[in-house]
């Protein structure tokens, strides 16, 4: 399952890259990307929730679920605040970024320690 939720991420991953360009570029993304960047990132988590919990709570499959829960967080924070204001704080962006960031880099060093272990 980590394998999986790894590529469900990668795909969340470019979502958010589009949001993210959009951001840069002062323009709001259709609210069909952003819905469909938070509904990958759900189902991204629940895999990984599977993921760790068959493999027997490997520690960097615990810490990329940890991690992307923080960057789940600053997301939705940041989604709430686009439906009162548009733009959003730029450094809860940048936080949400370096999270799904380092998320995404701890999933992928799991997904190799798993592969090496079994």
């Amino acid at each position: 399952m980590l394998h999986e939720a790894l590529l469900i991420f990668a795909i969340t991953a470019a979502g958010g890259i589009v949001l993210g360009n959009g951001l840069v570029r002062g323009w709001l993304a259709s609210r069909m990307v952003s819905l469909l960047h938070a509904a990958f990132a759900l189902c991204g988590l629940l895999l990984l929730l599977g993921g760790t919990l068959q493999a027997q709570w490997n520690a960097y499959a615990l810490l990329a679920l940890w991690v992307l829960c923080l960057a789940t967080g600053a997301g939705f924070h940041l989604t709430l605040r686009r439906a009162r204001q548009p733009g959003g704080p730029p450094r809860m962006a940048w936080l949400h970024v370096m999270l799904a960031l380092a998320g995404l880099g701890t999933l992928l060093v799991a997904v190799q320690t798993s592969a090496s272990t079994f």
